[in-house]
């Protein structure tokens, strides 16, 4: 790897044109297409790709509901005054009339409007009866009721209201079209409000609501707040002229306005602070002039190259993704940092490139690749966060090896190392020699591991979002009338086609039915009873023509007829009625709904693409909540979801995505490291570490209650990125000191130190945000990076003492990953063994009344077998039998061995079953083979060898 990047730099050397000409035309062409990227500043782009959090995102982003924004004209004090809020309303429709930015005002029901709707129903009126209301039709037809009805119509029409009510009852005298004209009160979505000379009050007369529905959608964020400035400089001169009557607005447009500017405004702050920080710190450490604009410039390379690919694959990103990429530039500057910073104290640049070729390499496709995880997760903005680093990181690390060695050369005077600062001086300390930090990092390290498992996960979308306080004050007023949203489930039903959308929902209809009977849903509000599918609409026609049989309709007439003419009627007066009854009705496809027309019911219907949905709006009883999501849930084209479950949801979903990218990086690291260094041991002494940094962050944000999000969870990759960099940079000098045994170590960790320092500071800078989400990142990047740091920097080169550098002093070997295994496996396997010998022993000799010598033989024979099966199971230990005086045991023998190691007493009792073992007090008694130990009778030399002779010679006569 190093002999390619001395390859290009001795290239780009000798032809310093060719260097200038790609440097000038990688930033020309990367600066243009970044140029051209487009930034999304929709909110909803944070939620991730789940079906039912898909339909709440489609509700959000194509709902009328929510793209309405509403003015709520209210009383500061509580005197009644309706028509006081009505002159405001009034007021401010004349002003915004004309506005470009205004689609629709929607300041009062129009009542001309509602007599249309009348009229449609009734001109199809079999469409809108159900079947249970053909037994309130026939309480209706009786002759008293039609007798008692008349009379009542006659009385209505000499009165005042008889004028406009006259064609109402000539053409239905019986009210039948009122049951079907009753389907309009499924348009009511709550019950809290009334109308006041056509405005909406709510009921104290307190509130006045008024409707504008933006131009724009709300993801429009710019022309928005264009709308919106204009609409703040018209109601504070509303308010001047009414100061006791407060006006305050509240919408999906507003709200994504004032995030998407609040983004805007913390982007250029907190990336520009980094960048200030950045550059004043580079100078303070380096004291040169030009260390910032060298150090500085991969990072801008890095991050104009990242836009202009991402332009090249999608041509669009999320701004909050763009902010919190910002995190990336911690990263990308180590990079830079330790180029400049290695070559203070090295002999040359050729010498730089040789020494950080590998590990830049090594840590740079590590944490691309962590950082390309992001790319398996299910929120869009994540996967943009991962686009913006890969690209970021592959530009800078690339720059800095190819470009930045040039750049720091040119004009400079023949290099010599120069002096140390604070940062160096630390560097030289060896933190891994400090028993009371080590000591205190095992016990922080336990107490990490058992906070860790209250890590909770922050699924509240609105603690992602920035609303100013006037919107926040706005919805807590919209709220104080009835918090709708908190009661109520939304149904959407997807079809082709508005018809088959509609015909999905028919289906569901008896299980709706149900839970209303059982009172777990309350009211449902939307189209159901108005907009009705081709096939339902079949079978109500015929439904109306089976009941009014010919001797009904006669019946229905001839009454009408005679107790007409007792109260003066003329015989034609109830032609229209008539013509009602015998009409042979057809189909209307659903959009073709004269209905429609009004604009009543498009608020309920979205179509997108090829799909067509419709929304229901179903106000349950908390308590039974969970009933309705039994009998709704799962059902073909049909979703159901509310506040409660998107809560619930987005929980799962931001733990399983954390799991899964912990899960993710860690292997890559992992793999990364073990195919470049090439020894799992080394892999395992860089990785570990890293390990238990994560450790020490989740532990530290469960001590704390800090909790993660779907924002803030990319600090997973981040972490791993710097601990992934951290720990190959310390691992490398660990290595070069190994190998030359000249002091490498102290100049990868200056650089460490700083880059850790610089990043704490520029991150740390993202605690002034006002925006939820860039906020949420500080802390956990704060606490990150000290951890990473403080494991990185003791723990590695402790590990790497213990396993290699103070066995190479003691002239072992090091140790190895199969070393650890055998040596793991042996003792378990000896653990093992010995109790079950312990068993076997209390069997054969402690519980068996029978054959007591030969079942001390038969254990003697078992205990060698076993330990011959443990030496060859040792396969790390070479064995060599040697026999000078070709003893076979035959004769009773005194074999006296030097006991240098546990060994000798596995080889003795393995050559021969019946040995006799000296033994001290403690293997006497071993809670582990000190049962093995008594049972084979071994000698206790601790008791004196006058008390056992007599014992010794017997086993000596018995062949011991």
């Amino acid at each position: 790897m190093a002999n390619i990047f001395l390859s290009i730099y001795q290239f780009f050397k000798s032809h310093k044109l060719a260097l200038w000409i790609a440097l000038f035309a990688s930033f020309a062409i990367t600066g243009w297409l970044a140029s051209r990227l487009h930034l999304l500043e929709d909110i909803t782009h944070v939620l991730p790709e789940d079906k039912k959090i898909e339909h709440l995102q489609q509700f959000l982003q194509n709902s009328k509901f929510s793209d309405k924004l509403v003015l709520i004209i209210s009383q500061k004090d509580s005197i009644e005054d309706p028509d006081q809020l009505i002159s405001i309303a009034e007021n401010l429709t004349t002003s915004l009339q004309g506005n470009r930015h205004i689609a629709s005002i929607e300041d009062k029901v129009d009542e001309s409007l509602i007599l249309d709707q009348f009229q449609a129903i009734r001109e199809q009126i079999p469409v809108y009866l159900e079947e249970k209301d053909y037994t309130a039709i026939d309480s209706l037809i009786t002759e008293a009721n039609i007798k008692s009805k008349l009379t009542s119509n006659y009385n209505l029409l000499i009165s005042p209201a008889g004028a406009i009510m006259k064609s109402f009852v000539t053409a239905d005298p019986l009210g039948i079209s009122m049951i079907g004209i009753s389907r309009l009160q499924d348009l009511q979505v709550d019950t809290q409000f009334e109308l006041y000379d056509g405005y909406v009050m709510t009921k104290d007369m307190q509130n006045l609501l008024y409707f504008v529905l933006p131009v724009y959608a709300p993801g429009e964020t710019g022309k928005n707040l264009e709308f919106l400035e204009e609409l703040d400089i018209l109601l504070d001169s509303l308010r001047a002229l009414n100061p006791g009557q407060e006006i305050q607005y509240f919408g999906t447009a507003a709200v994504a306005a004032g995030n998407a500017k609040q983004l805007r405004r913390d982007t250029l702050l907190t990336q520009g602070s980094t960048v200030l920080i950045l550059v004043l710190l580079i100078f303070l450490f380096f004291r040169k002039k030009r260390a910032p604009l060298l150090v500085m410039l991969p990072v801008i390379f890095g991050a104009v190259f990242s836009l202009a690919v991402i332009y090249l694959i999608k041509g669009e990103i999320s701004v909050i993704a763009l902010a919190a990429g910002s995190v990336v530039l911690g990263i990308a500057v180590n990079y830079s940092l330790h180029v400049y910073n290695h070559y203070r104290h090295s002999t040359g640049i050729r010498q730089v490139i040789e020494d950080l070729s590998i590990p830049m390499t090594v840590g740079s496709i590590s944490t691309i690749g962590g950082f390309l995880c992001l790319q398996f997760v299910k929120s869009p903005m994540l996967q943009d966060i991962g686009l913006v680093a890969c690209f970021s990181l592959s530009g800078a690390v690339l720059f800095s090896l190819i470009i930045l060695p040039h750049l720091i050369t040119i004009g400079s005077k023949p290099h010599t190392p120069t002096k140390e600062n604070v940062v160096d001086f630390i560097s030289q300390k060896r933190l891994e020699g400090n028993k009371w930090l080590v000591g205190s990092m095992l016990l922080l390290t336990i107490l990490f591991l058992f906070s860790s498992r209250n890590v909770r996960f922050e699924s509240d979308m609105m603690k992602l979002n920035f609303m100013a306080p006037h919107l926040i004050k706005a919805e807590e007023k919209l709220n104080s009338f009835n918090d709708f949203t908190s009661q109520s489930m939304y149904l959407i039903s997807e079809g082709k086609d508005l018809d088959q959308a509609l015909q999905n929902r028919d289906k569901i209809n008896p299980l709706i039915q149900n839970l209303i009977d059982s009172g777990a849903i309350i009211k449902v509000s939307g189209t159901g009873g108005l907009l009705i599918s081709a096939a339902e609409q079949t079978t109500r026609i015929q439904r109306w023509h089976n009941f009014w049989t010919p001797d009904k309709v006669n019946f229905v007439l001839n009454t009408l007829n005679t107790e007409g003419q007792k109260l003066k009627f003329k015989p034609e007066a109830f032609e229209a009625f008539r013509s009602m009854l015998s009409k042979k009705y057809e189909v209307v496809t659903p959009s073709s709904s004269s209905l429609l027309s009004g604009n009543l019911l498009s608020d309920y219907i979205n179509e997108k693409d090829t799909v067509t949905s419709v929304t229901s709006f179903l106000k349950v009883d908390p308590k039974q909540r969970m009933k309705v999501y039994a009998a709704l849930e799962g059902l073909q084209n049909n979703t159901v979801f509310d506040k409660a479950y998107t809560v619930n949801r987005l929980a799962e979903i931001i733990r399983d995505e954390f799991n899964s990218l912990a899960w993710m990086t860690g292997t890559l690291v992992f793999l990364v490291l073990l195919i470049a260094y090439g020894r799992i041991e080394l892999a395992l002494i860089t990785f570990i570490p890293m390990f238990i940094s994560w450790i020490w962050i989740l532990g530290i944000m469960g001590l704390f209650d800090i909790p993660f999000n779907l924002v803030n969870i990319i600090l997973s990759t981040f972490i791993f990125g710097l601990g992934d960099d951290y720990s190959i940079f310390t691992m490398d000098g660990l290595k070069q000191e190994y190998k030359t045994g000249n002091k490498f170590l102290p100049s990868f960790k200056s650089s460490i130190f700083f880059s850790a320092i610089t990043t704490i500071l520029g991150l740390g800078v993202l605690i002034f945000a006002e925006h939820p989400s860039l906020r949420s990142i500080a802390l956990i990047a704060v606490i990150g990076i000290c951890s990473v740091v403080l494991t990185s920097q003791v723990l590695i080169p402790l590990f790497f003492k213990i396993l290699i550098s103070n066995r190479i002093k003691k002239g072992r070997n090091p140790g190895t990953f199969f070393g650890w295994l055998v040596t793991f496996v042996t003792f378990g396997y000896f653990a093992f063994g010995s109790l079950l010998l312990t068993l076997i022993g209390i069997i054969l000799i402690k519980l068996n009344p029978f054959f007591r010598k030969k079942s001390k033989y038969i254990y003697h024979w078992i205990l060698s077998k076993f330990t011959k099966s443990l030496l060859l199971l040792a396969v790390i230990v070479r064995k060599e039998k040697i026999n000078l005086s070709s003893e076979d045991f035959k004769n009773p023998a005194v074999i006296i061995a030097n006991h240098q190691s546990f060994l000798d007493i596995l080889m003795l009792t393995a050559m021969y079953p019946k040995v006799i073992l000296l033994t001290n007090h403690w293997v006497y008694h071993s809670p582990v083979f000190g049962y093995v130990v008594r049972m084979a009778d071994y000698y206790p030399v601790m008791e004196g060898a006058e008390a056992s002779v007599d014992r010794l010679r017997d086993k000596v006569k018995d062949g011991f």
